[in-house]
């Protein structure tokens, strides 16, 4: 959305069915503050996460920084598709706090290192936005905390951006139920829009 306005392309809406939409904080409620709903993929997630940006932003030797020695093998053969979610979760612990370094998990709590800059310059929502959005979360979600859906419509109060409206998809609606409800609502959204322009 910020690609397309800073290019002044107009969207009429916008829409996010249970995102983490902002993967700073997102990424350090998992790796510093386990909840026993946590999804017990996140230890995968984190590893697809560190080697992509080691990849990508040429940050050698962060997966080695962050990740127990005993499951570097099994988390880089999943980054090169040698082997598949079903058998990287069979080697490695279902939680984060088994797989990732403590020290490295830690330094997100005062943040500065190079993979928590990159992660924090991916903000969400951070600048006054003209598009209407919805997001949907849920209860139960194990990926996305309600307090982390709902930071787009806080934060467009500051400036006085767009209306963004945050849809409640149930008290026992986990993240798969999130998107299926988010979906639903935004075919219904987007077909009235359609019909309204």
């Amino acid at each position: 959305m910020k690609k397309l306005e800073s290019l002044n392309i107009k969207v009429t809406a916008a829409a996010i069915a249970s995102a983490p939409v902002d993967i700073s904080p997102t990424a350090n409620r998992w790796l510093n503050n386990y909840q026993p709903v946590d999804a017990v993929y996140l230890p995968g997630c984190v590893a697809l996460l560190l080697q992509a940006q080691e990849f990508y932003h040429e940050q050698l030797g962060l997966t080695e920084s962050a990740i127990h020695p005993q499951y570097l093998k099994a988390s880089r053969d999943l980054f090169n598709n040698i082997i598949n979610w079903e058998q990287f979760k069979k080697i490695t612990p279902s939680k984060l706090s088994g797989f990732i370094r403590e020290e490295f998990a830690h330094s997100g709590l005062v943040g500065g290192t190079p993979f928590w800059t990159v992660l924090g310059n991916n903000d969400a929502y951070r600048w006054r936005t003209v598009t209407p959005l919805r997001v949907y979360y849920g209860g139960m979600d194990e990926v996305t905390p309600t307090y982390i859906a709902r930071l787009p419509e806080q934060t467009q109060k500051l400036p006085g951006g767009a209306s963004v409206e945050t849809i409640d998809a149930g008290a026992l609606a986990d993240h798969c139920s999130v998107f299926i409800h988010g979906v639903i609502d935004q075919k219904r959204w987007f077909d009235l829009l359609a019909q309204t322009k």
